[in-house]
């Protein structure tokens, strides 16, 4: 797998074209536990394979940045604690344009006429 595989990841992960599905022996062998027919096993592995890429693209923003904290971590590993921290930054990050537009002056309810029944009554 090696150079292959690191190569594809990168690929998936840079957005070029998706790389296409390399057989695998092991791959198909546990495929071959769910499904009976070579034909119904290539058909599971390719879906599952459409899965994988599907999730990933969802993700991509939160797979991006765990690659690059492991990239700047010097010990190239993270702990619990540290995946979960870069998530919650990726997601707040991504949550705030979204949070801001929808508290934008424009946004806000408007104040109650007054003679409307929504208007306070002192």
């Amino acid at each position: 797998m090696g150079g292959g595989f690191a190569r594809e990841s990168e690929m998936v992960h840079l957005g070029d074209v998706p790389p296409q599905y390399m057989a695998s022996e092991l791959l198909s062998a546990n495929a071959g536990i769910v499904c009976s027919t070579p034909a119904s096993i290539a058909a599971f592995v390719e879906y599952c394979y459409q899965e994988a890429l599907a999730i990933i693209e969802q993700t991509k923003s939160v797979v991006l940045a765990l690659a690059r904290a492991l990239i700047d971590h010097p010990e190239r590993t993270l702990n619990s604690g540290e995946i979960d921290q870069v998530i919650l930054q990726t997601l707040t990050s991504e949550a705030a344009p979204v949070e801001r537009a929808r508290r934008a002056p424009g946004k806000l309810l408007k104040r109650a006429r007054p003679n409307s029944p929504h208007a306070d009554r002192n």
